[in-house]
């Protein structure tokens, strides 16, 4: 299958609701900063206020800074004021479908441009949708202004509340919503179903996805516990093989 707009994204979503693997735009994503010394700037309030009026929702007229390792009691109530670093930016939904609307918080993960990536032989691998923590995005001015890709490595929690006020961007077609469950699957070790590049865990037989969700099919094939999987008679190598219940 061609990585292309065409390929990949409905033409005329409505936004009324979200779906697993929407992108939507402008959402606020805080990155925690790496491990070392004192990698947090607290925030404590001037009297009369305290730490725990501020955790509790009080607003109060000014917030110091102190570096964490300056206050021997960092922490002290399992939660702290920090001063953090966000960016706002694309995200895709990361969240099944079906938990969207019965979930206060929810899974995203932030889009970048592909052109942040510097190195050549990545970028390659990212054009293949190769790099399995990275979920290629391709462009579909204006919508999506240049090639992209979802940082699977920096799923964050967001309140479903800014999944409401983020306007839709794109929207994957049914096929390339599979092949990107599929990539969340593989990322944290639980198949969604099986390619050529994966080991048959069990003698019997499949059904490809793949053609079930393009073509409305069901190829059938027998496969071999330890063989590797074969490819599709119909679609070849993007077949997705899910084993037949009894």
């Amino acid at each position: 299958m061609p990585i292309d707009a065409a390929s990949w994204y409905e033409q005329d979503p409505h936004g009324e609701s979200f779906y697993q693997g929407d992108v939507v735009r402008d959402v606020p994503v805080v990155l925690m900063p790496p491990a070392g010394d004192a990698p947090w700037t607290l925030l404590r309030p001037s009297p009369p206020h305290t730490v725990e009026q501020v955790l509790a929702g009080q607003t109060p007229r000014t917030l110091k800074p102190h570096p964490e390792s300056s206050r021997p009691d960092a922490w002290r109530l399992g939660a702290e004021i920090v001063l953090a670093k966000g960016i706002k930016a694309p995200a895709m939904v990361v969240t099944q479908t079906c938990d969207l609307d019965s979930r206060n918080w929810i899974q995203l993960a932030p889009v970048f441009p592909a052109s942040k990536i510097e190195d050549p032989r990545k970028r390659a691998s990212l054009g293949v949708n190769e790099i399995g923590y990275m979920f290629i995005l391709p462009a579909d001015p204006p919508r999506l202004a240049e090639d992209s890709y979802a940082d699977l490595s920096m799923i964050t929690a967001v309140h479903k509340s800014y999944l409401r006020r983020g306007g839709l961007v794109v929207r994957l077609k049914s096929p390339i919503r599979a092949l990107y469950q599929r990539h969340l699957a593989n990322l944290h070790g639980r198949p969604f179903s099986f390619n050529v590049h994966d080991i048959v865990p069990e003698t019997g037989p499949y059904g490809c996805h793949n053609c079930y969700l393009r073509h409305g099919r069901i190829t059938r094939a027998e496969l071999v516990e330890g063989q590797p999987c074969t490819a599709c008679p119909s679609c070849g190598e993007e077949a997705l093989w899910i084993m037949f219940g009894e």
